[in-house]
């Protein structure tokens, strides 16, 4: 394969630890010897604190908490590959209500030192019961325009309405925010049938918000369109001006130059600053007391990406 065709690269890829720092289940800090003092105010609520030299999740008394979880716990189930749900017919004729099911499933967690109830899961009927949980919010997708007054809005609205319905449940260990977005917060596309590169920048250029965001950005890099042909040359570009210039709908990825790489690395630390601004802001406003985890990012992330989320 061509140099030119390499899409990853090291400066690209995301480190497993930082997968881990993500992932659903959230583990925090060994308790050994790093005990709460008896003294230490109870923070009545999941938070951090810092026990010696470690930053530590603590639970609503103040005692650190090893977070360990399952993620997408409901009685719904999910079909398998040839779209058969083997769970939910059978579970709905033994358990003859909700609560009656969660109620086993908590016991059969605490044999198996699950203490957590991840993202995508049914939470409601473990939370009455103060079984520790996680919450996923959901505030954009693939098609959004980050730069839209819609979309904020939406996203605005979204955060409102989930935390007004957790925000007081001591419960609660925090917030994730949206799930692997290819074209959002997870910007250098995964290699998957439906999602290619142009999501990145090409559906931009159909959305009037973030086409002059875009255009302005590539503007700062590049002197004329030419140019811009020259870093992505299997990309079927379109317009000879910043005006009528268009992306289209295709793999911008399979041949790019080293300073192409650096040109969508750039556009996704860009956007990203914008997600993460938008969602992570009004998350604080929303529900300052509780934790937000951020986003759970796939493989081929940008570490300008994952920084600009730590932040």
């Amino acid at each position: 394969m061509a140099k030119t065709a390499t899409r990853l690269r090291g400066k690209s890829r995301t480190h497993a630890f930082w997968l881990m720092v993500a992932m659903f289940g959230l583990a925090c800090g060994p308790v050994g010897d790093a005990i709460a003092r008896e003294d230490a105010a109870s923070p009545a609520r999941f938070t951090l604190r810092q026990i010696g030299n470690k930053w530590t999740l603590v639970d609503p008394r103040g005692r650190p908490f090893y977070s360990l979880g399952i993620a997408a716990v409901d009685m719904k189930g999910n079909p398998d590959r040839k779209g058969a749900n083997l769970y939910a017919a059978p579970i709905k004729d033994k358990y003859d209500t909700p609560p009656d099911w969660a109620a086993v499933q908590q016991r059969r967690f605490a044999n198996w030192g699950i203490n957590t109830i991840g993202a995508f899961s049914d939470t409601s009927e473990f939370a009455r019961r103060g079984m520790p949980y996680t919450v996923l919010i959901r505030t954009t997708d693939p098609t959004s325009d980050l730069w839209s007054p819609e979309w904020e809005q939406k996203a605005r609205s979204e955060i409102n309405r989930v935390a007004a319905l957790h925000r007081n449940n001591p419960a609660l260990v925090g917030y994730f925010i949206d799930n692997e977005l290819p074209g959002g917060a997870d910007l250098p596309a995964p290699r998957r049938p439906g999602n290619p590169d142009a999501l990145l920048m090409g559906r931009y250029f159909q959305n009037q918000s973030g086409r002059a965001v875009l255009v302005a950005f590539l503007k700062g890099r590049y002197a004329r369109p030419a140019e811009l042909r020259r870093d992505f040359p299997s990309a079927q570009i379109t317009g000879h001006s910043w005006n009528d210039l268009d992306f289209g709908r295709v793999r911008l990825g399979e041949q790019v130059t080293e300073a192409g790489k650096d040109t969508l690395d750039a556009w996704a630390a860009k956007m990203a600053e914008r997600y993460f601004s938008v969602t992570a802001g009004e998350l604080k406003r929303a529900d300052p007391e509780h934790l937000c985890f951020g986003h759970k990012f796939t493989a081929v992330t940008p570490r300008e990406v994952v920084g600009i989320a730590g932040g």
